[in-house]
């Protein structure tokens, strides 16, 4: 997901307060105040825990068109951050050209007022709002505050680093779902990096042209980067920032996602239902995360689902085209049921579209052929 920024030369400005610090990494920077403290130059900070993940390192996929992986991080260095944070991350093709990322990024701290901004580069020229009601406008003071912080090399830093942003640009606060595209230009063939975000409450869009990406293709090695960053005020766990991001060449091709939904229970973000036109034909995907036991259930296609992460894929005539758990209990319709045998969490991938139903699970999962 984007490029990273990389480094350049040691001991300079940009490196010791922008490429080592949150600023310069898709993440989510807390109260204005992540940073590292402790540990080596002042920069320590705990290790990511692996939560799930499918497949494992070494060990053979359940799908060839699927696969997820979450993990969580405290962010409590210093004393104005406080936060926990739950992050799942998946890779969801539907053929062999087209295809898209799901990001579902939470965050919660502790301390009062307490804020969230979402970090995302990527290489490009532009970052387009494509809601005709979301209107930005500068907003030069808004990451300024820690920009004359005294700067000690190696030891003391101006966090969390994000004053470097230039062309700030930001709106007022806006409930609805978002559609943004980065465009890419200069290369010799156009390239687009959809985006289409979940909306919510207290939420703030704002966009930036951040520094040069050491790491990116030519000639964007040498441009500015430009990135978006979504603020949310209060929480961000119960509506995490769930964004999906779909890579494309062609503006005007009739090929990929066609519409986004998010699902919500309880006003509580539950996952998305994405609508895609593949070889001419419309899919429809539910893409489910939730913490691991979870119970959803979906009475439009009559499926019943308890666990983190699954995508359910339906053909133009609401058929049943595939089932991927990638950590779950129970997937259960009127036709078909994978459980678990010894309460522990299960992975399994199911292909309809085969004459041959393709079968892949875990040990420990039972599939249950209901009706024929």
């Amino acid at each position: 997901l984007g490029a990273d920024h990389g480094h350049g030369s040691y001991r300079t400005d940009l490196h010791e307060n922008y490429s080592r610090l949150f600023a310069a990494h898709n993440t989510i920077i807390v109260n204005g105040a992540s940073q590292g403290e402790g540990g080596w130059v002042q920069l320590g900070m705990n290790s990511t825990q692996l939560v799930a993940m499918e497949p494992m390192p070494l060990k053979a996929a359940m799908s060839p068109n699927h696969s997820f992986t979450r993990t969580s991080f405290l962010d409590d260095k210093g004393d104005k951050a406080e936060a926990k944070q739950e992050r799942t991350l998946a890779l969801i093709r539907t053929s062999p050209t087209t295809g898209y990322y799901v990001d579902v990024f939470r965050s919660k701290s502790i301390l009062p007022n307490e804020f969230h901004d979402y970090l995302y580069h990527n290489i490009g020229d532009e970052l387009k709002f494509h809601n005709k009601d979301l209107a930005v406008k500068p907003d030069d003071q808004r990451y300024m505050a820690n920009a004359n912080v005294e700067w000690k090399q190696n030891l003391q830093f101006k966090n969390p680093g994000w004053h470097f942003f230039k062309n700030v640009e930001s709106s007022n606060a806006y409930e609805s779902d978002v559609k943004a595209t980065f465009e890419i230009n200069q290369n010799s063939k156009k390239q687009y990096m959809n985006l289409f975000i979940a909306g919510n409450k207290n939420r703030e869009y704002t966009k930036v042209m951040a520094p040069k990406t050491f790491e990116a293709p030519k000639p964007y090695d040498n441009l500015p980067t430009p990135t978006l960053v979504i603020r949310q005020k209060g929480e961000a766990w119960s509506n995490p920032f769930s964004v999906i991001y779909e890579p494309t060449y062609d503006s005007k091709s009739t090929e990929g996602i066609q519409t986004v939904t998010k699902i919500e229970k309880n006003g509580a973000f539950i996952g998305f239902k994405v609508t895609s036109m593949i070889k001419k034909k419309l899919i429809t995907q539910y893409v489910i995360s939730q913490p691991k036991n979870f119970k959803y259930s979906n009475k439009e296609m009559e499926f019943k689902f308890t666990g983190g992460f699954a995508v359910i894929t339906y053909n133009e005539k609401s058929d049943l085209q595939s089932i991927y758990i990638g950590e779950g209990k129970l997937f259960k319709n009127k036709n078909y049921a994978i459980k678990s045998k010894d309460g522990k969490q299960i992975a399994a991938y199911i292909d309809f579209s085969t004459a041959k139903n393709e079968i892949k699970a875990s040990e420990n999962a039972k599939v249950l052929f209901l009706r024929k």
